[in-house]
């Protein structure tokens, strides 16, 4: 089954074209940082989002509770935290909204993209004979070959998937502050 079969496929927005109005709304750009806390990762740094003040949002893209984002350039997907909803998602990704006839849980959407083989080795031939950025194509992501288990066993793959990332995070958070314990110990002469 292909993936426009069970899911809208949508474009993101071209950033370069939009035009501010110092009297509009200001928004803000979902960006690498934004994707990167949406897959759960790990980041010892803050960011500050560029915000943009508009008063034209006809033909924007936002990125809404239930999306899935793909990244186009490193081919991972992310579900949106609700600090993100309301973003307005560029054109270096796109967007996965699941048909609401498709049974399909977008946990397990998720976890496909990023994890499984099925989907690794699709991706590798699509960008295997890319240029020296590789970049997906939305007709590419709507052409993906997707094997479904079950609804219940998508939402088993699915949660297990996300308690990895938990874990990782929690792993990872652990050893930062482990770092900084030590660094604060060993150089500022707490170790007397």
């Amino acid at each position: 089954m292909r993936i426009e079969e069970i899911a809208q496929v949508s474009a993101g927005t071209l950033v370069s074209r939009l035009k501010e109005d110092p009297q509009g709304k200001t928004y803000y750009l979902y960006d690498q940082y934004a994707h990167a806390k949406d897959q759960i990762k790990y980041l010892d740094y803050n960011h500050e989002y560029k915000p943009v003040t508009l008063s034209d949002t006809k033909n924007l893209v936002f990125v809404e509770r239930d999306d899935l984002i793909v990244n186009l350039s490193s081919c991972e997907v992310a579900y949106p935290d609700d600090e993100h909803v309301g973003f307005i998602l560029p054109y270096n990704y796109c967007k996965i909204v699941i048909k609401e006839d498709a049974e399909v849980a977008q946990n397990y959407i998720r976890s496909w993209f990023n994890e499984s083989p099925e989907a690794k080795k699709q991706l590798h031939l699509i960008t295997q004979g890319a240029s020296l950025v590789k970049k997906l194509s939305i007709q590419q992501i709507k052409q993906l070959n997707i094997t479904l288990p079950d609804i219940e066993k998508q939402r088993l793959i699915g949660k297990i998937y996300y308690s990895r990332q938990i874990i990782k995070f929690k792993q990872l958070h652990k050893q930062h502050l482990l770092d900084i314990l030590i660094s604060n110990t060993l150089y500022t002469g707490g170790n007397k």
